[in-house]
């Protein structure tokens, strides 16, 4: 998917929120992404940190010199699966 930096901001944010479901590195549903005054900003809930990074780098890659802000929370870093419980991949 290619992302153009001369669409309206709507389109933007909708073109971005698909990238970001859509990219094997993040594969993320439900982000929020608005985009306008080259200012991104995505919120909503990430799997990872790794995942939090890669969702930086896809925007700030398909919106060169459009600055990123976020309001992403991190699930899973850091916290381990509860004793007898089963981690599916």
């Amino acid at each position: 998917m290619e992302i153009h930096e001369g669409d309206a901001p709507e389109h933007l944010a909708a073109d971005l929120e698909e990238l970001l479901a859509e990219h094997p590195d993040v594969g993320e549903q439900g982000l929020r992404v608005s985009a306008a005054d080259g200012v991104v900003h995505v919120e909503g809930a990430v799997a990872t940190e790794a995942r939090r990074d890669a969702v930086r780098a896809l925007i700030a890659r398909g919106l060169p010199g459009w600055r990123v802000d976020d309001s992403l929370v991190v699930l899973a870093d850091g916290l381990s699966a509860p004793e007898g419980s089963e981690r599916l991949a």
